[in-house]
């Protein structure tokens, strides 16, 4: 019998550490998205707008890559990706 809950708590483990590698990367890419978003605000300023596009276009290279970074993370589990991000929404409304 307690070979059954070292293979169960070993799953838990493995399914926690894949949880723990998608929030950081997702943690990352709403970071990214907020340094575009106020790249894009200087669009109210007096700023030429050349020099905001840049800056907001390099930010959107970098999302791209850390959205290729979930994408590889993602392969590694297929067919759990919609278990994964239930419990990581769950664990965002109910920490602890």
């Amino acid at each position: 019998m307690d070979a059954q809950f070292v293979l169960f708590r070993a799953q838990l483990d493995e399914s926690s550490t894949l949880r723990d590698r998608i929030r950081a990367v997702v943690a990352e890419i709403e970071s990214a998205s907020r340094v575009a978003t106020a790249a894009l605000l200087l669009v109210h300023q007096p700023v030429p707008l050349a020099d905001v596009l840049v800056k907001a276009k390099a930010q959107v290279e970098v999302i791209k890559g850390l959205y290729a970074r979930l994408a590889e993370v993602l392969k590694e589990c297929p067919g759990q990706y919609y278990r994964l991000i239930a419990s990581s929404i769950l664990i965002h409304l109910f920490p602890g």
